[in-house]
């Protein structure tokens, strides 16, 4: 490859202080990821424009003066990028637009431009070009001055340690410093950052490329930690760059130091470099205060008032031999001795060490909500005599929440959930619920349980790393099956009009806080346990519905039936009835509430139906009635006829001997002369039939087919028409004795 395609680029920031060392140190060593990034360059800014852009906290920048080509420089944006910068300000020895552009493709720009001597004279080449160098004069309020920063270069891979060592420089001079000092250094050394110095260690492409080149620039080179590929990358033009280093340098406060940041192609003009410098880094912050909350709370450090306590700490950039005493200032609403313990005026941090510190303690309060506590640190130097704030933190005092469980011990029924309530005045707190069961979620404050067994169900709330006291409550949840069975006093209730009805209901099972609901006729509705109508009317009868709940269980409902009775129907009877003489009869009736009275009218009603047991043929009459609740029928008449029945006429012998002596010889049966004989029927032990006879008289001699039966016993079963239309039915046993 021709050697005109390499060059070397230098760049160099300088500050001096006499007596007072310069360091350099890496502010980030990982390397980035390439990944989709959006880098926008502003170029051709001025030198005013540029030095504001990074200007930050503790320093006056003045006398700002731009040497570089018109698109050599610019202001650039990079939120999320790879490079580890968000935003600030490039400088370049090509074209400063160019450095968004995709890597791969050449970003290489003969600027023709003239180099830089101080830069020359620390790249190891014989020339420098294309230079791009910013001046200013700067006041540091604090005793450090620094700077983020990040170098890059197309001269990266292939020219690695070759002759094209392009080369920048930070070059700072003033009180304390001898000439210019260079402080873009590789962290910890006295080694300028360029291409041969941090890289990848692996020489490169170009003929005059050696080892020598990279490990010539001072013991440890190269430095591949901090290195970066970024080939192929999208967004950045550059093939590599360097880890986010930090530019250091002792100063002394108030004094005015001149800064040189200069850039340059070392060997020829082209294949281009660049330093691109973090936005707001250029600072001089003597102090700084460190807060140490227990919390955060709406993005902002917090402490509980009453619990455990905040710490500052405040640091100086390096430890000195001598103490350093420090001035504080408080503001905010929050009051001493209200919501804070008294805290220190000042501060001393010790010789030999770097910070000092004090703690906040918070003072409970009552009604006086969260307060903020705001701490300064005053400028030590006063430069222009003007007392400023270098540094300052702010603490929220919380004032401690509220809370409270509201769920009380709950009786639910079977297969139901309860939704558990708490209430904090605070979402500050954590949640654990035990045991774990049954539980839908055992970390929310408000969770749904759902237990099949009683449970009693804990509640832990914590503010996580406040040091308050954990908030601790319980309830119990007992279940219940719920009601299943209506059981009603009566299934149908009755009465006449103007009377009263009652209707008593049970549940199964028997539960406590059970909740009633009966609807029925003409838009009655009661919510007793009880149905109870009183001075009942016609339109009242009907169905009446009962509903039973218990709380949260589902209900059950059941029904009687109300009839409201203008007349009561006797009842069914049989009259009149013929009783046999000397036979009890008990005389009946059908219907309700059966009441049987000896007169029609008037007298006591009996205290069971009438029975008829005459030994005189006759009539009797009694009366009967039926009733509805308390009302009452008529009287009927129910009249029993006595009369001889013919079973009462009926004879069966229980034994005869027919044995020819002429007495007792033949079997005869008497009946009444009105009764016809049905069927007459004799049987052995064995149940063989040895006599019968379907009508006619009943005459036997003994014999079977003409021959006399044995001598025994035997049975016999009579059926008789009786001439009052009633059958009779007689068995017994019958002895033949010869």
């Amino acid at each position: 490859m021709p050697d005109y395609l390499y060059s070397n680029t230098i760049m160099q920031f300088s500050f001096s202080k006499a007596g007072i060392s310069a360091a350099l140190t890496a502010a980030a060593l990982t390397a980035f990821t390439p990944a989709q990034a959006q880098l926008t360059v502003q170029s051709n800014r001025t030198a005013l424009q540029l030095a504001q852009a990074i200007t930050g906290n503790g320093v006056v920048v003045t006398n700002a003066v731009l040497n570089c080509a018109t698109e050599g420089n610019g202001i650039f944006d990079s939120p999320n990028s790879t490079i580890g910068l968000d935003g600030g300000i490039v400088l370049s020895t090509g074209r400063a637009s160019q450095i968004s552009n995709a890597e791969p493709g050449v970003n290489s720009s003969n600027m023709n431009r003239a180099g830089d001597a101080n830069l020359t004279a620390i790249s190891r080449t014989s020339n420098t070009y294309d230079a791009c160098v910013l001046e200013f004069d700067v006041v540091p309020k604090g005793d450090e001055l620094k700077f983020d920063y990040v170098f890059a270069s197309e001269e990266y891979i292939n020219a690695v340690c070759g002759p094209y060592n392009d080369v920048f420089a930070f070059f700072i001079s003033g009180p304390g410093i001898v000439g210019q000092r260079n402080i873009a250094l590789v962290p910890n050394t006295q080694i300028p950052v360029a291409v041969n110095s941090v890289n990848n260690g692996i020489v490169g492409s170009h003929p005059g490329s050696t080892m020598s080149n990279c490990t010539g620039m001072g013991a440890g080179s190269p430095f591949t930690q901090y290195y970066t590929d970024n080939s192929n990358s999208s967004f950045f033009a550059y093939r590599g760059y360097t880890a986010v280093f930090t530019a250091r340098q002792d100063v002394v406060p108030c004094n005015t130091y001149h800064l040189k940041l200069a850039i340059a192609d070392a060997g020829n003009a082209l294949y281009d470099s660049g330093v691109l410098i973090k936005s707001g880094s250029l600072s001089s912050t003597s102090l700084q205060a460190a807060l140490a909350a227990p919390l955060v709370v709406d993005n902002q450090p917090a402490a509980v008032k009453g619990c455990n306590n905040a710490v500052v700490n405040i640091s100086r950039g390096q430890s000195k031999p001598t103490a350093q005493n420090i001035r504080l200032q408080y503001g905010g609403n929050a009051v001493a001795g209200t919501d804070y313990t008294a805290l220190p005026g000042t501060l001393t941090i010790p010789p030999n060490s770097t910070t000092a510190g004090f703690t906040i303690s918070g003072l409970p309060t009552t009604g006086r909500g969260d307060r903020t506590l705001k701490i300064y640190v005053l400028d030590p130097n006063n430069c222009n005599n003007t007392a400023g704030i270098v540094d300052s933190a702010t603490l929220l005092l919380v004032e401690q929440p509220e809370i409270a469980l509201l769920t009380d011990d709950t009786e639910i029924c079977a297969g139901t959930t309860l939704q558990v309530q708490t209430r904090a005045s605070r979402n500050l707190f954590t949640y654990t619920w035990s045991p774990d069961l049954f539980i839908n979620n055992k970390n929310l404050p408000d969770p749904v349980v759902s237990p099949t067994q009683p449970v009693t169900y804990t509640l832990q709330a914590a503010i996580p790393g406040s040091g308050c006291p954990v908030f601790r409550d319980s309830f119990r949840v007992t279940v219940t099956k719920g009601p299943e069975q209506i059981i009603f006093s009566t299934d149908s209730a009755y009465n006449c009009e103007g009377r009263n009805i009652s209707v008593n209901a049970a549940v199964r099972p028997a539960l406590s806080n059970l909740h009633y609901s009966w609807n029925g006729p003409d838009n009655f509705a009661s919510t007793t346990s009880s149905l109870q109508l009183r001075d009942i009317r016609k339109q009242q009868e009907g169905w009446y519905r009962l509903t039973v709940t218990a709380e949260g269980c589902n209900g059950i409902t059941d029904s009687v039936y109300v009839n409201v009775i203008d007349s009561v129907p006797p009842p069914a009877v049989q009259s009149p009835v013929d009783v046999c003489q000397h036979q009890p009869y008990t005389l009946r009736a059908s219907g309700q509430q059966i009441r049987w009275y000896e007169q029609e009218n008037g007298g006591q009603p009996l205290g069971a139906a009438p029975v008829i047991q005459a030994d005189l043929t006759g009539t009797e009459t009694f009366y009967v009635t039926q009733s509805y609740g308390d009302c009452e029928s008529d009287r009927i008449p129910v009249t029993a006829h006595i009369i001889r029945c013919c079973e009462q006429e009926m004879f069966v012998p229980t034994a005869f001997t027919p044995n020819g002596d002429g007495l007792n010889d033949e079997l005869i049966i008497r009946m009444d002369p009105g009764s016809k004989l049905g069927v007459f029927e004799v049987f052995n032990r064995w149940g063989q039939s040895v006599y019968k006879m379907s009508h006619g008289d009943v005459i036997w001699d003994g014999s079977l087919r003409g021959r006399p039966v044995d001598e025994g016993v035997y049975y016999y079963r009579l059926d008789v028409h009786c001439q009052d239309g009633r059958n009779v039915i007689r068995k017994g046993e019958l002895h033949i004795l010869r």
